[in-house]
């Protein structure tokens, strides 16, 4: 049905992912999925009785995801935002924040899929080079008066910015949402989480897909002042979320 599209859709590149071949027989590494298994406690949690809910909505309110969450980060329910995948709350923010007269600033190498978006979206893009070492000078940043998204430690560089760093993008952007997308901050850098309570332009994105072996569940949340919620159910992430210990060792074995 391509030829129906709308102008604006038929212009628009789209993304393409990580291949996902089907066999198995790959040590597959393109799209940084865990080589572990879910926490004990997720296999344990994925039981018949959860199973036969399937056939039932979920909590519109995910208070039980959203209770765990908001304990796992230091902070509250209203401050917690879970998402069907963290693509989908990234673009909630771009449309929230953004549209024909706000544009969206990003590096020119990082995540594909805040470009795609834009198009889609009709979102003006200020793309901001790298340095020639692939490092994001900070001071690009500042002062820009735009919404901004920066993927830290960035894809597919694996740099990141200390958190002080992105401190002083919020301050130069009083005015301006700053995204911090924190998908692999886990493996290393600083989260910016910490810095929810004292910057009300600061919208923080992590995932349960890389570090806590979850991406088939396409879970994660969003972490700002104040937020609303978005219908997902998955009694796993409760216990994703909850099991340190795990988390901690999977963590090791992967950098070590």
């Amino acid at each position: 049905m391509s030829r129906f599209l709308s102008p604006a859709l038929s212009a628009v590149t789209p993304y393409t992912p990580g291949e996902q071949p089907q066999d198995q027989q790959y040590i597959k590494l393109n799209t940084n999925e865990s080589p572990y298994l879910p926490s004990p406690r997720v296999v344990a949690a994925v039981s018949e009785a959860e199973v036969e809910k399937l056939r039932l909505y979920s909590d519109p309110a995910c208070a039980q995801l959203l209770r765990t969450a908001a304990a796992h980060f230091g902070l509250q329910p209203s401050q917690v935002m879970p998402g069907n995948g963290s693509d989908e709350n990234l673009f909630f923010a771009l449309r929230a924040f953004c549209d024909e007269s706000h544009p969206l600033a990003f590096a020119d190498i990082t995540y594909g899929c805040y470009g795609v978006w834009c198009g889609l979206l009709h979102i003006p893009t200020h793309i901001i080079p790298l340095k020639e070492d692939f490092t994001l000078d900070p001071a690009d940043y500042h002062g820009l008066h735009e919404t901004i998204v920066i993927a830290n430690p960035n894809a597919p560089t694996g740099l990141c910015l200390p958190r002080d760093a992105i401190e002083g993008i919020l301050r130069s952007n009083p005015d301006s949402v700053v995204i911090v997308d924190e998908a692999y901050v886990d493996f290393g850098g600083e989260s910016c989480v910490p810095l929810i309570d004292q910057y009300e332009n600061l919208l923080v994105v992590q995932t349960f897909s890389k570090s806590r072996q979850l991406a088939g569940a396409r879970v994660y949340s969003a972490g700002g002042r104040e937020l609303g919620s978005v219908n997902i159910r998955y009694t796993a992430d409760v216990h994703a979320a909850s099991y340190r210990d795990y988390f901690k060792m999977a963590l090791f074995y992967l950098l070590t």
